[in-house]
């Protein structure tokens, strides 16, 4: 929406136009129509009068190279700084969690789309199973997972606590899932905050065969890849990562987490703006830490 004021800004001023966008804006499902139709307009007529594009995953910076043919763009991952995860028993003494009980955590917005109603379905049928489901968050769906909890002992609501607490609550559960239903290119396209946050935390992941989170999932081997989300399917996913060497995934875990730090990230911010925005050459020893 700001773009154009951005562009007018950039001549007024003299200035220099980053455009961050927070994710792949026009095909974003909440975007339809007209809406969508004008917004694609925008975006095509004033993206090119930015100096830098930043985006947050090789397939949308992939689509905008091809859709605008420009080459002023970097991906940087919404991840967070690297901390070293401490496990606790914060989220089975907060919800009376029964000792012993594993835990699959989904954390973020509570919304349609993300697979929160199909995890109900399973957890809902599950009577014995050693996991139990803690949906934690704020959003639309909160009144249906209390409902849910209120009726079956394996089924949790944490609500959401404060940014600096996330990682804490999230180290104490054991599995996190990333599940992001394949409505449109933004969804497909995505690498959500909240899966790197379970990476951080220690915790393995099962996603939905979306080709950004497939290809960290697979390539370091920290989790499991669903192609559709069944009772039977992620049975057989947690009994996948029940069965891994524990110690090489908490070093694989551990390496991804440091790999996709913010603070690699940020490196790789502040050389986008040095050659896009302030048109200095790329420093040597950055160029040699990438290689």
């Amino acid at each position: 929406d700001l773009l154009p004021l951005g562009v007018l800004l950039k001549w007024a001023l003299r200035g220099k136009l980053v455009y961050d966008a927070h994710e792949l804006e026009t095909e974003n499902p909440d975007l339809a129509g007209l809406g969508r139709y004008v917004a694609k307009g925008i975006e095509r007529a004033f993206i090119r009068k930015a100096d830098l594009v930043i985006v947050v995953s090789k397939s949308i910076e992939e689509w905008y190279r091809e859709k605008y043919g420009i080459t002023n763009i970097v991906t940087l991952l919404n991840c967070p700084n690297y901390q070293e995860p401490k496990r606790s028993q914060i989220l089975h003494q907060s919800l009376d969690i029964p000792k012993g009980k594993r835990i699959l955590i989904y954390q973020g917005a509570l919304v349609r789309g993300r697979g929160i109603e199909m995890l109900l379905e399973i957890f809902a049928g599950w009577k014995n199973e050693g996991y139990v489901l803690v949906c934690m968050g704020y959003g639309e769906l909160a009144p249906m997972i209390r409902e849910q909890a209120s009726k079956h002992g394996n089924i949790y609501l944490k609500e959401a606590v404060s940014p600096h607490a996330v990682l804490e609550y999230t180290a104490a559960a054991d599995v996190g899932v990333s599940y992001l239903e394949d409505a449109s290119l933004n969804s497909r396209f995505a690498l959500p905050n909240k899966f790197f946050e379970y990476i951080t935390a220690g915790l393995p992941v099962i996603v939905n065969d979306a080709p950004e989170r497939k290809r960290v999932v697979e390539e370091a081997g920290i989790g499991v890849v669903l192609r559709e989300m069944t009772a039977d399917s992620l049975r057989r996913a947690l009994q996948t990562i029940e069965g891994m060497d524990k110690n090489r995934l908490r070093e694989k875990l551990m390496e991804v987490a440091v790999t996709c730090s913010w603070d690699r990230q940020a490196e790789s911010m502040i050389e986008a703006y040095r050659r896009h925005v302030f048109q200095q050459p790329l420093r040597a020893q950055v160029i040699n830490d990438h290689h």
